[in-house]
């Protein structure tokens, strides 16, 4: 399954560890922060081909899922964008702040 990380901060480590050396049945393509140089060192640390904009992966047929392991308070609309687009998704919880 090629992936698509989306969200660079803290929690990212450990998502991009395991799914680079890990699972044998991950690739993590491509990864997109707001803060670009934060896409940019991960991306350096962990092999990972591409740093995209999250438009940029929900229009790359090369990309099966998105992560997205942003703020809670970008869970909701990247999601539905990414659902939207045709993509899986793994979301951390919570889907979205309020109902």
């Amino acid at each position: 399954m090629k992936i698509g990380v989306v969200g660079c901060g803290n929690i990212s480590d450990i998502y991009l560890k395991n799914l680079t050396s890990v699972f044998n049945n991950t690739e993590v393509l491509a990864c997109a922060d707001l803060d670009e140089q934060k896409a940019i060192e991960k991306k350096e640390k962990y092999a990972i081909p591409y740093v995209m904009t999250l438009d940029e992966m929900l229009e790359c047929k090369d990309i099966d899922l998105i992560l997205n392991i942003t703020t809670p308070k970008s869970h909701y609309s990247i999601t539905k964008k990414a659902l939207m687009a045709g993509k899986h998704v793994y979301v951390e919880k919570p889907l979205a702040l309020n109902y």
